[in-house]
């Protein structure tokens, strides 16, 4: 139904048109509705199986810290397809954990041993608090050959417990040296590695 009015100054009829009852989006697209809440469904169903398909409790050879769940079956993972495809002269350098160390993963004293020895170097950060390692975990047989950390959790970095590392190959052997120094940069440790096979 049309209301007819005069419109002021032209004396024409304006029309205006009769009020249209209010809907929500949701009454206007109830197939949209419908497609959302199955699509949700459909996201819930496939985490959670993904949640429990990708590590089982019986996975887990040994942890004496609490992990996120799948952490050490990936890194299992890992090392043990780089053994597969003999895989050597892999390192690792970690920075941000707030403490400096030498790390010798050993796979004869590991309780997890499906993997070729390898090395890992700490250091860093040099802007923040000082913190120290957690207790050592047996899965891969770490081997601590040196660690220097502040004594107190959370020190300032005006304390000096800060450092940072150095790392070099030498062309003619193909030697690694990693120097760990502390934020000076006085030199607290130094490892030369090898490589595997030797260059000749």
């Amino acid at each position: 139904m049309k209301t007819v009015e005069t419109s002021p100054g032209t004396g024409s009829p304006a029309v205006s048109p009769a009020p249209v009852p209010e809907t929500t989006k949701l009454q206007r697209r109830p197939s949209a509705v419908v497609l959302a809440l199955v699509l949700v469904c459909l996201g819930g169903v496939t985490g959670l199986w993904l949640w429990t398909s990708s590590s089982a409790a019986t996975e887990v050879v040994a942890v004496r810290t609490p992990v996120e769940r799948g952490q050490l079956i990936e890194l299992a993972d890992l090392l043990s397809f780089i053994k597969r495809h003999a895989i050597h002269n892999m390192g690792w350098l970690c920075a941000d954990v707030h403490y400096t160390a030498a790390h010798y993963f050993d796979p004869a004293q590991a309780a997890y041993p499906d993997f070729l020895p390898f090395w890992e170097f700490v250091s860093g950060p040099l802007h923040a608090g000082s913190y120290g390692p957690f207790g050592a975990d047996a899965t891969f047989g770490v081997q601590v050959r040196y660690s220097r950390a502040s004594p107190v959790r959370g020190a300032s970095p005006a304390a000096g417990f800060q450092f940072f590392g150095e790392v070099a190959i030498d062309p003619d052997s193909g030697c690694l040296t990693v120097q760990l120094c502390d934020v000076s940069g006085s030199v607290l440790h130094t490892e030369v590695i090898a490589p595997h096979p030797p260059c000749v």
